[in-house]
């Protein structure tokens, strides 16, 4: 929570930011790249013809450099997609940045997916690990494959069957990988193992190079669909000197 003093009397200042998309997947492609610059998360409502993607920036001494910088990134997507220009609104209201959040609940998609806001300590319990469990049976691959609850600490803390792999997947988005680099992701790659990680925009695949290149992995080959991208990397034996 940011307060700050305006004439004696202590307010919560923010300004919300918002664009109306035509189209879902490109509201998703823009939801991903404000959301580096988001602390609070982003969200897309469909207000029918558009999709309206907002989220809020704090009224601090960050806020116009990271105005400036939203806006350049969201100048390069429009340079290859037709995406209006950003709206900024001042909101002044006490307590907005948690009050919002209960009309927010995890929902189910599919069998085993929940969408979950960041805010919730949610687990949506053993039904999506049995969901999972029964989809690698019906594939016939039950016995290659560990199931369970958790994320990369718990995966080197050793309490799964594997706490590292010649093969490691991950498709999230940057800041979210960016995340699990953190928490040792390549660690759990075993030496001249390969790491795939999707779900970053093309603007942000160089910083996640840099991360890998940090730990001693190589960029292989590189994909591409329209504005997300895929990259697969070797982690390589030697250390850096």
């Amino acid at each position: 929570m940011y307060l700050l003093f305006v004439d004696g009397v202590v307010t919560e200042n923010w300004i919300k930011v918002s664009l109306n998309i035509k189209s879902a997947e490109l509201a998703e492609t823009v939801a991903s790249l404000i959301a580096d610059f988001i602390p609070g998360g982003v969200v897309i409502e469909n207000t029918t013809p558009f999709f309206c993607v907002s989220g809020y920036l704090p009224v601090d001494e960050r806020l116009e450099e990271q105005k400036l910088l939203l806006q350049e990134a969201l100048c390069r997507l429009r340079q290859r997609q037709p995406i209006p220009e950003p709206a900024f609104e001042k909101i002044e209201t006490e307590n907005w940045a948690t009050s919002w959040q209960k009309h927010y609940h995890p929902y189910p998609v599919g069998e085993s997916l929940y969408i979950i806001p960041a805010w919730m300590d949610f687990s949506p319990g053993e039904e999506a690990v049995d969901a999972a469990s029964a989809n690698a049976a019906s594939n016939g691959v039950a016995g290659q494959i560990s199931v369970g609850l958790g994320s990369v600490p718990e995966v080197l803390a050793g309490t799964y069957a594997l706490s590292h792999s010649p093969l490691v997947c991950a498709n999230m988005i940057a800041h979210i990988l960016r995340q699990l680099f953190e928490q040792g992701l390549s660690e759990t790659v075993t030496p001249s193992g390969t790491l795939i990680l999707s779900g970053m925009l093309e603007y942000q695949a160089p910083a996640i190079c840099a991360e890998l290149e940090k730990r001693n992995f190589v960029v292989v080959s590189r994909r591409q669909s329209e504005e997300w991208v895929a990259l697969r990397a070797e982690r390589s034996t030697a250390q850096n000197g």
